[in-house]
């Protein structure tokens, strides 16, 4: 298995929308590097353009990725938006795709995120969570 390098852009720019609801613009650079066939670092970047007279901002993500079955990856990675931290967060997640015959994919994703900017450099939020059964029993649990 070679390393491989995969790069991508992405964007999305919203031409009208009525009332408050309407999802802001944004564009977005990242980058995968594969160790191994199951393994891979991935850094993304977006820039987001908010509406009006509001300042946009930037959010830059760079965690690993990995096949855990066929059809299942897992992931964590750490979110920077801001300079000062108070919006920063560690993220965990997993993606199911069941295949059917017909050509149709069902795709399940079931994601944690815990914001980590207001804790004190001491609490054990601010390490991703180990288990299952830690992260249920206290009730913190969000998808």
């Amino acid at each position: 298995m070679t390393p491989a390098l995969t790069m991508w852009s992405d964007a999305r720019r919203q031409f009208s929308s009525e009332g408050s609801a309407g999802q802001p613009d944004f564009f977005g650079v990242g980058a995968a590097y594969r160790i191994t066939s199951d393994i891979s670092l991935e850094a993304r970047h977006r820039q987001v353009s908010l509406r009006g007279d509001s300042a946009g901002f930037g959010i830059t993500n760079i965690g690993v990725r990995a096949r855990v079955g066929p059809n299942t990856d897992a992931w964590g990675s750490y979110q920077i938006a801001g300079v000062d931290g108070s919006h920063n967060a560690a993220i965990v997640g997993l993606n199911n795709k069941l295949r059917f015959d017909n050509g149709l994919t069902l795709n399940g994703v079931l994601e944690s995120r815990q914001g980590v900017g207001n804790a004190s450099i001491a609490d054990p939020v601010r390490a991703l969570r180990h288990s299952a059964s830690s992260f249920f029993r206290r009730g913190e649990a969000t998808a």
